[in-house]
C-alpha cells in the first residue's frame, strides 16, 4: 500500500492503490503516519527532499474512500479526519522539502494531500477539483484553510463553493501549483537543486515560512473539523454519498 525508497539524493514514497485510483482509507492514513514518523526521526542523514508520487497514471489521490466512508458512524468520521490531519500536519513539518508529484486527478482529499507539501509539481495530465459540496460535505483534511494559504480566497471559493476544475496549466497559472514537469528528466533536476542547497538554511528557510500561517491555520483546522462533522450528520450527506455510489446526481433538500 505504501513503499519507501531511499534514492541518492532523496526518499521516494509512492501511494499504491491504482485499482481504486488511489483513494484515502483510514489504512491508508494509518500505513501513511507509521512510515512518515519514522522518517521524521531518521531524517538528519542529511537528505534534503521527500518525493510523495502514487501508483498508476490516472489518479494522484481521487479522494477520500467514499465507500468506506459511506458506513462510518460520526465517531469513526472524526477518527479518520483526525488521522488525515496528523499525516498532513506530518507532512507539512517534515525536516526535509516535501515535493508532492501529481499525475492524473487530485480530487478532494487527494488535493488536500498535496496542498500539506511544500511544492506541487504536475504532469501535462493533472486536474484538481474540491468537489466535496456535490456530496452534501466540505473539505475536511485541511482543504478550506490550505488552498487559501496557496492561492487566495477568491480561487478557493469558486473551488469550494462552485467545485471549479482546473486542468494543469490553469492550476500553475493561478498558483496552486508550482511547476509543470515534461517528465523524470525534470523532476530529477528540480530534487537537484534542493539536494545542493545548505540543509540547516532549507530547514530554516522552511521553519520561518510555516511560522507566518501556523496560528491561523490552527485555528481555521478545528473551525473546519467542527464544520465537517456537522455536514456529515445531515441528512443532505446521506443522499450525497448515496448518490456518489449510486453513480447519480444528488437531489437535495
Amino acid at each position: 500500500m505504501i513503499k519507501v525508497e531511499e534514492k541518492s539524493s532523496y526518499i521516494e514514497i509512492t501511494i499504491d492503490r491504482e485499482k481504486n485510483l488511489n483513494s484515502l482509507s483510514p489504512e491508508v492514513f494509518d500505513a501513511l503516519y507509521e512510515e512518515l514518523s519514522k522518517l521524521n526521526t531518521q531524517l538528519n542523514t542529511g537528505l534534503n527532499v521527500v518525493l510523495i508520487r502514487t501508483a498508476g497514471d490516472r489518479a494522484f489521490v481521487a479522494g477520500a474512500d467514499i465507500k468506506a466512508m459511506s458506513s462510518m458512524s460520526s465517531e469513526d468520521l472524526s477518527n479518520f479526519s483526525n488521522k488525515a490531519h496528523k499525516v498532513i500536519e506530518l507532512i507539512s513539518t517534515l525536516p526535509c522539502v516535501v515535493i508532492s508529484y501529481v499525475d492524473g486527478i487530485a480530487y478532494g482529499g487527494g488535493l488536500e494531500l498535496a496542498l500539506g507539501s511544500d511544492l506541487i509539481i504536475v504532469s501535462e495530465a493533472a486536474k484538481f477539483a474540491l468537489p466535496e459540496l456535490k456530496l452534501g460535505l466540505i473539505p475536511g483534511f485541511g482543504g478550506t484553510q490550505r488552498i487559501i494559504e496557496r492561492c487566495g480566497l477568491g480561487l478557493a471559493r469558486r473551488m469550494i463553493f462552485l467545485s471549479q476544475e482546473l486542468d494543469s496549466e490553469q492550476a500553475v497559472e493561478l498558483g496552486l501549483v508550482d511547476y509543470m514537469a515534461q517528465g523524470e528528466e525534470d523532476i530529477e533536476q528540480l530534487i537537484e537543486n534542493l539536494a545542493s542547497k545548505s540543509r540547516e538554511s532549507l530547514m530554516g528557510a522552511k521553519s520561518s515560512i510555516n511560522t507566518f500561517f501556523s496560528k491561523n491555520l490552527e485555528i481555521g483546522i478545528e473551525k473546519e473539523k467542527e464544520e465537517f462533522l456537522k455536514a456529515f450528520e445531515s441528512e443532505n450527506a446521506k443522499e450525497g454519498i448515496t448518490a456518489f455510489m449510486e453513480k447519480r446526481k444528488a437531489v437535495f433538500s
